[in-house]
């Protein structure tokens, strides 16, 4: 431990540098350093405090943060992914929190940049997090007042995360040997649920949370169809809806979806795929990845490696044959028009495509996908 500077730490094992002090009228900060000298610690040490510091003093000024303006922003906004940007908010404090509304620019994003960058976090997250800072911006200048009737930040501020690297994983969509063979070396509980992924083409979080509630009979096709609903109060105990796009998804059963569905009947009263009495909160486990390596398929982070693969799968196989329209509706794309009115006729469109794509597979389906990636 350092014995110069109060606050200032080396641990003795890592020897990573890190600060713990109690700055009067602020708190405690506590936080790791970049820094692997002495020199360069101290340096960061007093970087750091001495913004806080600025910041302080700005603030008894009237002079608002970063850190105030997400507290703002948060405090007033509803929207559905508001938890999730509260995350991000978290991640961004500790580099630009303290730094005045009107100073944030890329050059200032630079030291948030390195270190997500460095924790080998992808460009599109990055993106996202550009995305999430840019809407707090924009509120505070076009909704958001002072005291004294002026914008909190007079003027407009737009990021834009942009690099050259192209470091978006490619999907990796089975053939119908993989998928038997991988789906062996899955767990019961874990293969009845890829099963219907692959059959169905429902993200994760929509397999997870899938409920008997959802299930509607459709009698005149002797069939059942499910409505996964754009609500997060239905996907309880998760921070993901089964939709993207702001619309309910219909799901329609081949015979092989359906058979897993009737097999999970009366296992669990409110989740289609229980696991030791409750919900699953995610597919892509260690059980999962084991029996991705054990299958031998590829292990290199350019391919997604996760059960996503699955809705990958289905896409690829429906674009067989299958019209432009009727998979986006298959696929829940936001041009699909999925919707609560459909009529019986609509849905026997909708199974007799499904239908067609059991048994269905092959290299020539992923070579196509991956030239789009």
């Amino acid at each position: 431990m350092s014995k110069n500077i109060s606050g200032l730490q080396q641990d003795s094992k890592t020897k990573q540098w890190s600060i713990d002090k109690r700055i009067k009228g602020y708190g405690r900060v506590r936080q790791r350093l970049q820094a692997r000298t002495a020199e360069e610690a101290k340096r960061e040490f007093y970087n750091i405090t001495a913004r806080i510091i600025s910041a302080m003093k700005r603030k008894q000024e009237g002079v608002m943060t970063v850190r105030d303006g997400f507290e703002r922003y948060f405090g007033e906004r509803k929207k559905r992914s508001i938890d999730r940007d509260m995350v991000t908010a978290k991640k961004m404090a500790p580099f630009i929190g303290d730094i005045p509304l009107d100073q944030i620019d890329n050059r200032t994003m630079k030291a948030y940049v390195k270190s997500r960058t460095e924790q080998g976090i992808k460009k599109a997250t990055l993106v996202r997090d550009f995305a999430v800072l840019s809407s707090m911006l924009d509120y505070l200048h076009r909704s958001c007042r002072t005291e004294f009737g002026r914008p909190c930040l007079e003027h407009a501020i737009k990021l834009v995360y942009e690099s050259k690297d192209n470091d978006a994983s490619i999907p990796y969509p089975l053939t119908q040997n993989e998928q038997k063979d991988l789906f062996k070396n899955l767990p019961e509980y874990l293969e009845k649920m890829c099963i219907f992924g692959v059959n169905t083409g429902v993200r994760v979080q929509g397999i997870c949370n899938l409920k008997w509630d959802w299930e509607i009979d459709v009698p005149s096709l002797n069939a059942s169809v499910f409505i996964i609903p754009d609500s997060k109060e239905e996907f309880s105990g998760s921070d993901r809806y089964g939709s993207k796009n702001h619309q309910d998804q219909l799901v329609v059963l081949n015979k092989e979806a359906r058979a897993v569905i009737d097999a999970q009947r009366g296992m669990h009263d409110e989740y289609v795929f229980p696991y030791k009495g409750r919900r699953l909160g995610n597919m892509n486990n260690s059980a999962w990845r084991t029996a991705w390596r054990k299958t031998g398929l590829p292990i290199e982070p350019i391919y997604k490696r996760g059960p996503h693969n699955l809705r990958h799968t289905f896409g690829g196989r429906l674009s067989e044959d299958v019209p432009l329209e009727t998979r986006k509706k298959l696929l829940s794309h936001k041009n699909g028009g999925v919707t609560l009115t459909y009529s019986p006729v609509a849905v026997k469109e909708l199974l007799n495509a499904v239908e067609n794509i059991s048994g269905k597979g092959g290299e020539i389906v992923r070579k196509k996908l991956n030239k789009k990636g």
